[in-house]
């Protein structure tokens, strides 16, 4: 009798391991966010990395003067930001789900509008322009939120897909 219902909860616990080996197979965002985050995103973050902290070398508490930081942004940050963006944007083509891509859109708007500032940047140091600089900080500043969205939509969409993904900080 012992032996009967043993092999009858082994057999429950395979069926119910079986089902859910199957729903995970079939659950098309699943494998794109999985994609996405496995594949995808890693194969451009070293270039958004290298870019960043070319960017805090040069601001902040690590500013110096303007000719530094000028020609750190002209010759380091905005061209490998640039070769960035552009292989961000080349993910688009590789998303198969709707979810998954208005994701990665809303990541792609904030990196647009943080290069536009980093442009920016540049112009306000050039002319001395308070008021550019200002505006630059602004777009900083809302690429930054839309990124802490991005973050947040995409530990949700991991939440909803059963994809176990850390909480990333950026």
């Amino acid at each position: 009798m012992k032996n009967l219902i043993s092999k009858s909860i082994n057999r429950q616990i395979l069926i119910t391991f079986f089902v859910l080996i199957l729903v995970s197979c079939t659950n098309p965002v699943q494998k794109d966010l999985l994609n996405y985050i496995n594949n995808e995103m890693p194969s451009v973050a070293k270039q958004e990395t290298e870019a960043m902290k070319a960017y805090g070398s040069v601001t902040g508490t690590n500013y110096k003067n303007d000719a530094t930081t000028l020609m750190t942004l002209r010759h380091k940050v905005i061209p490998i930001y640039g070769e960035f963006r552009k292989n961000l944007e080349s993910i688009t083509s590789k998303i198969k789900t709707e979810d998954v891509r208005i994701l990665h859109e809303t990541y792609i708007e904030a990196v647009n509008i943080q290069s536009s500032a980093f442009v920016l940047l540049v112009d306000a140091i050039i002319k001395q322009d308070y008021q550019s600089l200002a505006q630059a900080n602004e777009k900083l500043d809302k690429a930054r939120k839309i990124i802490r969205d991005w973050q947040a939509k995409l530990n949700d969409l991991c939440k909803k897909n059963n994809v176990i993904y850390p909480t990333i900080a950026h």
